[in-house]
């Protein structure tokens, strides 16, 4: 059984991917629970009871956070972090525990939960980590940006070179004003 916010009726609009969260909870009143809690919130959310079904779900979509009950009775749930996050690097995970004993085992984990955390913690965690996400997406988009535009001085050369040279130009946008175009 997979839960799907899409199913609930009219609570959900779809969003990006930076807006999903997957759930990997074998209890199944707990996994619907957590499933409703979210979709109340606006997230698009994928239940999945079994590490086999939660990787089905990864195969098919892009998950910006993962809560992984940390006792899963198919698999260990460090071998579905490292799966997950082989398929999307980007992913932050939060692993689902009944104590913080278990913290050490599990380096990569963006952060742990305890089950029996009241919602407000649970959402707070939840937007910690896409808040995380998007703003280490932001860092690598500004360093990708400043690799690929010129100096300053570069492209006043090049603005120059085309000033110069040109007598005359008439500036025409495309229909959709995506592109500018010089004649």
């Amino acid at each position: 059984l997979i839960l799907d916010s899409k199913k609930r009726e009219g609570r959900m609009t779809t969003r990006s991917e930076w807006s999903r969260i997957l759930i990997v909870e074998d209890h199944p009143g707990r996994l619907e629970t957590l499933v409703t809690l979210l979709c109340e919130e606006g997230y698009y959310v994928v239940g999945a009871p079994t590490i086999a079904e939660a990787l089905e779900c990864a195969k098919c979509e892009k998950f910006a956070v993962a809560v992984i009950n940390m006792q899963l009775p198919d698999a260990s749930a460090t071998q579905l972090l490292h799966l997950l996050q082989e398929m999307n690097d980007r992913i932050r995970v939060i692993m689902n525990t009944t104590g913080l004993a278990q913290e050490a085992e599990i380096g990569s984990t963006f952060t742990y939960l305890e089950k029996a955390a009241p919602p407000s913690e649970w959402l707070g965690h939840i937007r910690r980590a896409f808040l995380d996400q998007i703003t280490r997406y932001t860092q690598e988009l500004e360093t990708a940006l400043t690799e690929r535009t010129p100096p300053p001085e570069e492209q006043e050369e090049r603005y120059r070179q085309l000033v110069d040279h040109i007598k005359e130009v008439f500036w025409v946008s495309s229909p959709d004003q995506s592109q500018v175009l010089y004649v």
